[in-house]
């Protein structure tokens, strides 16, 4: 038992993100964010590292209806660790145009260090810590409640992301 407990706490990795966000009146603010992920969720994020990886994101909520949207995030071969994700999609309800472009540059395989920046508009919500996207749409199609409180967000910001691994 203890041996398991060990392993399991070898796996256990704590995110620190430190994101700063400045918006077109110098709204900025600080934000620090733990997140635990396992050794597979850290270095290969969205499954096999291929140079163009598509990602679909359809999803259901009260405010933009059904939202038909993707993501692209795309890995030049001839740049190291760097990042370029593009994502967009059409809310029918609300019959709006949402989208996301950004860039991450990684520094180091182990204890990861990233930067990177974005620009966006887009449909949000602080309650990601309630229930998933995917769980919210499941509820509203089929027990009638969409959980989530939403507002719309337009803007860019700069990020700055460490990952402690710990042996």
């Amino acid at each position: 038992m203890q041996a398991a407990k060990m392993t399991l706490l070898k796996i256990v990795v704590i995110s620190i993100g430190l994101i700063i966000f400045l918006g077109p009146f110098t709204n900025v603010r600080a934000q620090f964010e733990f997140e635990k992920l396992d050794n597979q969720g850290i270095f290969n994020m969205f499954g096999e590292e291929k140079v163009i990886t598509l990602l679909p994101n359809p999803r259901y909520n009260r405010v933009e209806g059904v939202f038909l949207g993707a993501k692209v995030v795309y890995r030049p071969q001839f740049i190291k660790d760097f990042l370029m994700i593009g994502a967009g999609g059409y809310g029918i309800k609300n019959e709006t145009w949402r989208y996301e472009f950004g860039l991450q540059k990684d520094f180091f395989q182990f204890n990861r260090l990233s930067i990177g920046a974005e620009y966006f508009d887009e449909t949000t919500t602080n309650d990601g810590w309630v229930m998933s996207s995917f769980e919210n749409t499941l509820a509203a199609l089929f027990l009638k409640e969409d959980f989530m409180d939403y507002f719309g967000r337009k803007g860019w910001s700069v990020f700055l992301n460490q990952i402690f691994a710990g042996q």
